[in-house]
């Protein structure tokens, strides 16, 4: 067994294994806390469940309609879009290309 300390893409790549085989079996419980351990990457301080695209979207749309308050944001129904919007609100600086940890996004 390795001792050295896993970078958070060896930990991601070592658990898929296991993700495949606990939506298999639908073991939901279970699936729920090992997505809670593996989501490690945020967008704007919300966390991105499958991936920071759809935050990286709304904060976009947010920019292409100068959106300056909430009530800009409501005509976006998915929620992680809207918290992407959110986002630009709180930070119209930040861009969108990375999430918090630095990683570059896929849009």
């Amino acid at each position: 067994m390795d001792t050295y300390p896993l970078d958070q893409d060896e930990l991601l790549d070592r658990l898929r294994p296991l993700k495949r085989w606990l939506r298999k079996w639908g073991t939901s419980l279970g699936l729920l806390a090992l997505t809670a351990i593996t989501s490690a990457h945020t967008f704007g301080g919300y966390d991105c469940t499958n991936d920071c695209a759809p935050y990286a979207a709304g904060y976009n749309w947010a920019l292409e309609h100068r959106v300056q308050t909430l009530t800009d944001c409501q005509p976006i129904q998915a929620a992680d879009i809207k918290m992407g919007c959110y986002t630009y609100i709180g930070d119209p600086y930040r861009g969108s290309v990375q999430d918090d940890q630095g990683y570059d996004i896929d849009q």
